[in-house]
């Protein structure tokens, strides 16, 4: 059994998941994410990418990620934390 790993993106109330399941990945929308009291169809209502404003979505939110894990990166370098 594989226990998928993934990367939410979420603008507050739709989720935009890259799904990791062994050596295959899939783009996911989730629209239920926010809802707290979730029923069953809530959680299984998420969908494939299909419109390249969704597959957009993702490479907006890919973008931030690394533009911060680059700025974290050059703080650290100037301000070792074990140094």
């Amino acid at each position: 059994m594989y226990l998928p790993q993934c990367i939410i993106f979420s603008n507050g109330a739709i989720a935009y998941v890259i799904v990791v399941i062994g050596d295959e990945y899939e783009l996911r929308i989730w629209p239920d994410y926010s809802n707290r009291e979730r029923e069953k169809h809530h959680w299984f209502s998420h969908h494939a990418v299909v419109y390249s404003a969704e597959l957009d979505v993702f490479k907006q939110s890919f973008e931030a990620l690394l533009k911060h894990i680059r700025k974290e990166d050059d703080y650290e370098a100037k301000h070792p934390k074990f140094g």
